[in-house]
Order: C-alpha cells, then structure tokens, then sequence
C-alpha cells in the first residue's frame, strides 16, 4: 500500500512530538518524585536534628544529672509536635501512640508515630516495634544517640517514611502529577499544528511538482513547480523548472529547425525546378549558361545538404576526424591566399598576421579545420560592406593557438551574438538570404571547434563590425 507523503510527514512529526513529550513526562515524573522524596528526607532529618538538640538541651538542665530518655519523652514529644506539625490537633501523647506492628504494609505518615525509643541498655521504651535486625528496613533506618557530657542516655530512630495513600504527601504528588499531565496533552496537542502545517506544505509542494511533471509527459510546458523554503526542496524544483525551460527552448528550436530546414530546401529546388521547366517548354534554350545554372543550385543544395547532415551525425555521435600534425600558420596563410581574390573583388582587404615566428606543430584534423575557416572567411566576405577590411590574427599560447577574426562594419547587436551560432540564423536587415548564405556555416564551425575540444566566441570588433575568437588545443586527444 502506497502512502501519500502528507500523510507520511504528519504521522512523522506526531510520532516524534508523542515520543518527545512521553520521555518529558517519564523524566519530570522521576525528576518530581526523586525530588519530592530528598526534599521529605532532608525535612525529616532537620526535625530529627532538632529533636535531639532539644533532648540534650533538657538533660542538661538544672537538677537533671540523673537524667533519663525516658523522663524527657512526654513533654518532648508535645512540645515538638506544636512547634513543628501545627496542622496536626490531634496532639497524641506518647503513651497513646499505637504500636506499630512489624506484619503493617507500611509505616504512619506522621513523624512522631514513626519515632522509636531505647535506654541506654538498647532496650525497647516506646513506638512501634523495630524491624528485624539486618533488614534492608532496618538498615534504612536513621538512628542517632543522645549524649549529655559524655554520657549516652538513649538512642532514637524514625522508621522511613512510605508511601501513604490519602496522606498529605501522596495528595501533593498526586496534584502534580494531574497538573503535569493536563500541560503534557496541551503540549501534545500544540506539537500537532506544525504538523499539520508540515504535511499541509509538502502536499502542495509535491502536487505542484506533480502537476509540473504531467505537463512535461505531455509535451506541454506551461506549469512550473512551486518554490520552497526548504533548501534543498528549492533546488530540486528550481531544477525542474529549468528542465521545463530548456525542454519549451528544444521545443521551440525543433520547429524552427524543421521550418528553416523546409524553407532553406525549398529554396534552391524552386529555383531548379524553375530551370527545368524553362528548357523542357522551350522556354530557354540549352545552353552551356543553363547548365552551369543548374549545376551552382545544385551545388547549394549540396552544401546545404551535406551541413544539415554533419549538424545532425555530430549530436547523435561524434563524426570521424583524421588527426594529424601540421603548422597552423602554414595552414591559415593558405586558406588567407585562397580567398584574397574574393576579398579583391568585393573590395575587401584581406590580412593574415601571426605574433609567433618560429615554427609551430600542432594536431588538428586539416579538413575540419580549413571549413572552420573558410565558412568564418565566407561569412565576413559576404557581410563585410566595401570598402571594408578583414583581419585574421593568430597568436600562441602554452598549450593552444588563438585565432581571431575581426571586420569592419556592419556589426551585430548584443541581443544577435547570442544567436549568432544557432543553425540558421541571420541577423535581420544586413544578413539576410538574398546573399545567399544557409545560415549554418557558422553552427557547423562551432560543432567543428567543439571536437577539437577547443572554444568559438563572438563580440563587437574593434574595427567596427564582428570579432569571432577561435581557441584550439595543440593536442586536442590529450585535452
């Protein structure tokens, strides 16, 4: 049987509070009569004390050389029982005092009737009859001698006191008890409001964070799960809000990714379709400039194809890569010289530097890295406005090469270079389709760079239009 968690955190918390409050009431009801009872035997032994002052006070009056217990006891016994146990009107005198009998559960409450007699000689005089010698009832006995200039007249004991049901002491104990025991229910009763609170939180808690998984099984992503003052319960719902962000963000990416993709595909088959239709109506004769149109789409269509298929084998797995050592620096004047007659004609400069001198090694797969280079190079040709300038610089660290790439205007807004490497996306206005880009070549060099282990960024140029910052171990398998 499958419990629901409010539930579970309600008996949790009652569970504790109940065991809390019984080991409350187990250690205030030893701690009371632990207490209760020290406090009766300290008051029991400050009577006896005074007692036998009084005893030896009397034997050394005037006239009492021959003084014995038994000739003190009477008025003793009276005038102790008025000064200490005004409550008792009762005043017995000795000689009525009951005897106690050795076969009683327990002995009197009152002091006086527990007090116990002997003579000099050990003898029995009065109260009641003492338990058998080495008793646990007789060792637990207070016995004191009275002495008067050095002579012993008698000894008294007390039998200890029991508890006495009705008695004045088991009447206190018992109203303490009652009364400790109504607190001990009101705290129990408190204790199951936070309780409820507890489990009344983390029901909500869990049906929001319910809710917000249903919507996600769905595949809608509307719901958020509720926030916490529990840390950790916070972190848990601050992430399922974020798997919920990121999923709304895939999703939305998926559609534009299947929309642009349609649309980029469409493109270049209308305009092929057009083409054939054209010569097969005779619209446009065949001619070696028909063919050579025909085959410029197709080779777009090609390029398009073939960068959708490399973005899409790179998230599923990653893509073969031919490592070998090579110079970098050879490798970017090559791929520099190669597009400096574009440059030219676009009215574009071209500039390659490099900081370092000496000859580098590194181990890059060459392919991969010349189209992360010729799709940066063709990105800056085709949006760099004439007369404009394209620098490529290239400088060395202890364990990779840098390589930036910075043109001069049009630039690219702060909102834009957030999306600048999402396949297919163009800024608005300036980089548009009319130029004649796919919009993947720079996702596919940032999928490349990413292989490499190495790092893509782009900014504001200091010349004006685009920085991109292309950072590459020199061993990219020991990276």
């Amino acid at each position: 049987m499958k419990l629901r968690l409010s539930v579970i955190v309600f008996f949790a918390f009652a569970l504790t509070s109940l065991t809390s409050v019984l080991a409350l009431a187990i250690a205030l009801s030893l701690s009371l009569e632990s207490g209760f009872n020290d406090y009766l035997l300290s008051y029991e032994n400050e009577q006896f004390d005074d007692l036998i002052e009084r005893i030896e006070q009397l034997a050394q009056s005037p006239g009492e050389e021959a003084a014995t217990l038994e000739r003190f006891f009477p008025d003793l016994i009276a005038a102790h029982e008025r000064g200490r146990q005004r409550g008792d009107r009762r005043q017995r005198r000795p000689d009525s005092v009951p005897i106690y009998s050795s076969r009683s559960r327990r002995p009197p409450e009152a002091f006086h009737l527990r007090l116990i007699g002997f003579d000099a000689n050990g003898e029995h005089l009065f109260g009641p009859s003492p338990p058998p010698p080495d008793t646990a009832a007789r060792r637990s006995m207070t016995r004191r001698d009275i002495v008067v200039d050095g002579r012993k007249i008698g000894s008294l004991m007390v039998l200890p006191l029991g508890p006495t049901p009705g008695g004045v002491n088991a009447r206190f104990l018992e109203a303490q008890y009652r009364t400790g025991g109504l607190f001990i229910v009101l705290l129990l009763l408190l204790s199951l409001i936070p309780a409820w609170f507890a489990a009344r939180n983390a029901d909500r808690i869990v049906r929001g964070v319910k809710e917000a998984t249903d919507d996600i099984v769905r595949g809608s992503y509307r719901k958020r799960a509720p926030d916490s003052s529990i840390k950790e319960v916070s972190e848990i719902t601050s992430n399922i809000n974020l798997l919920t962000e990121e999923l709304q963000r895939l999703a939305d990416l998926r559609r534009k990714w299947l929309a642009e993709t349609s649309h980029e595909l469409r493109t270049p088959l209308a305009a092929m379709t057009a083409e054939v239709d054209a010569l097969a109506e005779g619209v446009r004769s065949y001619s070696h400039d028909a063919i050579v149109s025909l085959k410029e789409e197709a080779s777009n269509l090609g390029r398009l194809v073939n960068d959708l298929h490399f973005l899409a084998v790179a998230d599923l797995s990653a893509p073969s890569y031919n490592f070998t050592n090579l110079d970098p620096v050879a490798l970017c004047r090559n791929i520099v010289d190669r597009f400096k007659a574009r440059a030219d004609n676009a009215g574009l400069t071209l500039e390659f530097e490099a900081e370092t001198t000496k000859p580098l090694t590194v181990n890059w797969d060459k392919g991969r890295i010349e189209q992360v280079l010729s799709n940066i190079l063709t990105n800056s040709l085709r949006y760099t406005e004439a007369p404009g300038k394209i620098l490529v610089f290239m400088r060395e660290t202890s364990s990779s090469v840098m390589l930036t790439f910075e043109d001069t205007p049009p630039g690219v807004g702060p909102e834009d270079l957030k999306q600048l490497f999402e396949p297919l996306f163009r800024v608005d206005a300036t980089r548009d389709r009319a130029t004649g880009g796919t919009g993947l070549g720079l996702s596919v060099a940032q999928t490349i760079v990413r292989m490499h282990h190495g790092s893509i960024t782009a900014s504001a140029s200091d010349l004006g239009g685009l920085r991109l910052t292309v950072t590459l171990p020199k061993r990219p398998r020991e990276a």
